[in-house]
């Protein structure tokens, strides 16, 4: 669970403190970027 906020509080400090990169910057990279970063929670929920 820890390491879950860990990885949420950064997204977050980088949404407030960081620069558009090209991975936000279009529709589909959005979508593509949120399946990804789900897959990653989940992985972290079930086996950790």
């Amino acid at each position: 669970m820890i390491i879950g906020l860990v990885i949420i509080a950064a997204i977050e400090a980088n949404a407030i403190f960081g620069k558009m990169l090209g991975a936000i910057q279009s529709v589909s990279a959005v979508i593509t970027s949120s399946i990804v970063l789900a897959v990653i929670m989940a992985g972290l929920v079930n086996y950790i």
